[in-house]
Formats: structure tokens, sequence, C-alpha cells
């Protein structure tokens, strides 16, 4: 048993020293490569850091956009959302929104993406934006019940409510269809 042990142990202290040697020498090739291209670091910084700021200017730039959104637009998605992944997702399906719109020369003032088409390209193109905005709709409710689950635990001397289990479609069917439970076309059989 102890010879066992033993073997395992020089084992794992063989590959300890074999990693060992393979980071030393990860890193040798990592200094030679800083030392040839030192002249580099100060660019690359320049860039990086412009490109912070173009990132920041884009962002500014969309919320100022989002706040002058067509009538259509916000009606279809509602207000952007306050948190991050939300806006993007919001973004995102305004986008989607505003090039179906463009190439399918949809000029309807009320709706965003007007009537359903009968053309099979361009109805593919409309189910693809109502599912965009009906993603945008369904973060929206999952924030909305989040939120209000927090504000319920959060009252002073209430005790939280007891969430709602919500069932998905695939379990109540199947305990739908269960054997013995009678269901209508059971029950005439």
């Amino acid at each position: 048993m102890q010879a066992g042990a033993e073997a395992v142990a020089r084992q794992q202290a063989d590959r300890a020293v074999q990693r060992e040697q393979e980071l030393r020498a990860h890193q040798q090739r990592r200094a030679g490569w800083f030392e040839e291209h030192a002249p580099l670091g100060t660019q690359y910084r320049r860039v990086v850091r412009a490109l912070a700021w173009q990132r920041r200017a884009r962002g500014l730039a969309c919320e100022a956009v989002d706040q002058d959104r067509p009538g259509y637009l916000r009606d279809a998605l509602g207000p952007v959302p306050e948190s991050t992944r939300g806006k993007r997702a919001w973004r995102q399906a305004a986008a989607q929104v505003e090039e179906y719109r463009t190439v399918h020369q949809v000029s309807d003032p009320d709706r965003a993406l007007g009537p359903i088409p009968q053309d099979a390209r361009q109805r593919a193109d409309w189910q693809r934006a109502s599912a965009a905005i009906e993603r945008v709709h369904h973060k929206q409710r999952v924030a909305e019940r989040d939120r209000g689950v927090r504000l319920q635990a959060h009252r002073p001397g209430r005790g939280a409510a007891p969430e709602r289990q919500q069932q998905s479609p695939a379990r109540a069917r199947t305990e739908r269809d269960a054997p013995g439970r009678q269901g209508p076309e059971r029950a005439t059989g």
C-alpha cells in the first residue's frame, strides 16, 4: 500500500517539475517578445486609451438617441431599460426594427413593423423583428417580476410573500397527460 502511495507522489512531483519548466520557458519567451517589441508598448497604450474614449462617446451618443426614438418604436419596445443588458437588448431590437423598416420601406407611423406581409421572404424578416421585440418584452417582464419580489422581501414588518412557482408549459402538459387522469378525450372513450 505504501509503495503505491509513494509512486503516486513521485508521479505528481514529476508532473509539477515538468509544468514548472514549461511555465519558465513560456515566461522567457514572453519576456523576449516584450524586449523585442518594447517600442510598441506606448503605441498600444495610446490605441487602447483612444478605443476606450470612443466606446464611452458611442455609449453617450446611444443614450441620447434612445431618448429621441420615434413613437412607433417606443410603443413597440417600451421604455429603455436601466440595466446594461436590458439596454443592449433594447438597442439590438430597435436596430432590427429600423433595419426591417428601411429594407422593406415600411412607413406606418403607428406600427413599428406595419402589417403582416404576404411575401414569404419579407414575412421571415418580419417574424425575426417580431421575435426581437418579444425578447425585449420578456426581459422587461422578468425584470419587473424580480423587482416586485425584491420589493416584497424588503418591506419592513412583513415576511417575504411566498413566490408563486410558475410551471413550464412542458411540465403542465406532462401532468395533464399523465396516465389515470381523465381529460375530455379520455372521458368519452
